[in-house]
């Protein structure tokens, strides 16, 4: 049963090529707000009425994308501190994905073995340029998702629950429907791909409807072999037919188990009658939460609401002290009502003067917690270098002044395109980490190194330093 009685939840699912809204309601159904093609949805000059008109109804928007627009990929990595391991994944996302600018600022990843049990880390990122513009048409309506997910990853989590050793196993779970059957494949609980099937809706295709369900699973067994150097142990089947776990089992050679319950019984979110695919079983408590919605969020929004918690601690930390204030000014203010010596008079405090102490530390506090580790800004500068600069040392200063001093060298033609490669370098910084590095070109402290190297190019040493 739903428990979230304070929170409304407004559902956007896109699905063969139509865009929804759904206001989900607490009998375990869903009311549908406006649908469009998503074509419509970014042409059109105005946003969903129906869904503005209820903004003042509904707390989160969660954003259910098709499974192939996430991709997901696995690297040898051997830090597991979260500073060093983020760093590397947006750097190689925005290498690997140049056309697609703001991938970085939606990803996932979690620690997991790769080949030969070496550790590594697999990536979860949204590679389908479409996703980009609908984001932002979303932003600009007001009616912003806080969580980004896909079918396969709610599915995921359906299973974890549904079976005890999921973890554990390399499983297929396969979703039977009228017209099309889906695929998903995990290893030890991470989802790695999936496979949508087209199938005839008639009793009398059934032989040729499984005869091509067997070969796909075939085919998506060997290319998930060669993936994770693994075979499926474990095959599990939603399906409305009782005897389809037994049949699907006769033909691949090995057991196949049902899970969940008959999707007839449990209309689910959609049992309006809306096509929604692999989502159309889901109910309000998979959707409805971020414990229950794995997913994406924008790396800002992840950001605020992670600062949230140490926001609401200080403003509680801030009132309680306030009261103490009050309270010690009143208890002065009656102590001075009696005549005492004036040589063992207590002077009355001034609340303005404490609180406005309180509030100075509690700043100075909160701008220690903001600044960088000075192991992240060097891995930052090492990722915004440019080709045409080669780093010689980098120093990490401490103290009460937090520095970082940099020395490399710049192979360039002339000084036009050394001012040119000094100002992208800059300008790099200033993007990764604002108001850090030097304002300008003029507070880097440039030599000309004598002689050349093999291009012909000259080499400059540079300099500079930046607080942290």
């Amino acid at each position: 049963m739903w428990r979230s009685r304070e929170k409304r939840i407004i559902l956007t699912l896109i699905h063969e090529e139509e865009i929804h809204f759904l206001l989900l309601e607490r009998d375990g159904g869903s009311r549908v707000l406006e649908s469009r093609s998503l074509q419509q949805f970014l042409d059109a000059e105005t946003g969903p009425a129906t869904v503005s008109d209820a903004k003042s109804n509904w707390d989160d928007n969660v954003l259910l994308i098709p499974d192939y627009w996430v991709g997901n990929v696995s690297h040898n990595f051997l830090s597991r501190k979260r500073s060093f391991v983020e760093t590397f994944i947006e750097r190689k996302l925005r290498a690997e994905h140049p056309d697609l600018p703001d991938i970085s600022n939606f990803y996932e990843y979690a620690f997991c073995r790769t080949g030969r049990d070496r550790q590594g880390v697999r990536v979860y990122f949204i590679q389908e340029p479409i996703f980009f513009r609908i984001y932002r048409r979303l932003h600009a309506r007001r009616i912003p998702p806080v969580r980004i997910s896909c079918p396969a990853f709610v599915w995921g989590e359906k299973l974890e629950g549904a079976v005890p050793d999921f973890r554990d196993r390399e499983a297929c779970f396969v979703l039977l429907m009228p017209g099309k059957s889906f695929l998903y494949f995990f290893s030890r609980g991470r989802f790695l791909f999936s496979r949508g099937i087209d199938s005839p809706r008639s009793r009398s295709h059934e032989e040729d409807r499984f005869s091509a369900l067997t070969y796909e699973i075939t085919r998506s067994l060997h290319l998930f072999s060669q993936k994770v150097r693994a075979e499926i142990d474990r095959v599990y089947l939603l399906s409305r037919e009782e005897r389809d776990a037994e049949r699907l089992s006769g033909r691949l050679g090995m057991e196949v188990k049902e899970v969940f319950s008959a999707p007839g019984e449990t209309p689910g979110v959609f049992k309006n009658g809306l096509n929604a695919g692999p989502s159309a079983f889901f109910v309000p408590e998979d959707v409805s939460s971020p414990e229950r919605v794995p997913g994406f969020t924008h790396k800002t929004e992840k950001a605020v609401r992670a600062w949230r918690p140490v926001q609401r601690g200080g403003i509680l930390v801030g009132m309680i002290t306030l009261l103490l204030i009050v309270g010690q000014a009143l208890y002065l203010s009656r102590l001075h009502r009696f005549p005492v010596e004036k040589k063992t008079a207590v002077p009355a405090a001034d609340p303005g003067r404490i609180l406005s102490q309180y509030n100075a530390a509690l700043e100075a506090l909160i701008r220690e917690a903001e600044r960088p580790r000075p192991e992240t800004a060097i891995l930052k500068v090492m990722a915004g270098l440019p080709s045409a600069v080669r780093m010689k040392e980098l120093r990490n200063r401490t103290g009460a002044e937090r520095s970082v001093d940099f020395k490399g060298v710049v192979s360039a033609p002339d000084p036009e395109t050394l001012k040119a490669v000094l100002s992208n370098f800059l300008q790099t910084l200033e993007r990764i980490m604002p108001g850090r590095p030097p304002a300008g070109i003029r507070d880097v402290d440039v030599r000309m190194v004598k002689g050349g190297n093999r291009t012909g190019n000259r080499e400059y040493l540079i300099s500079f330093r930046f607080g942290l």
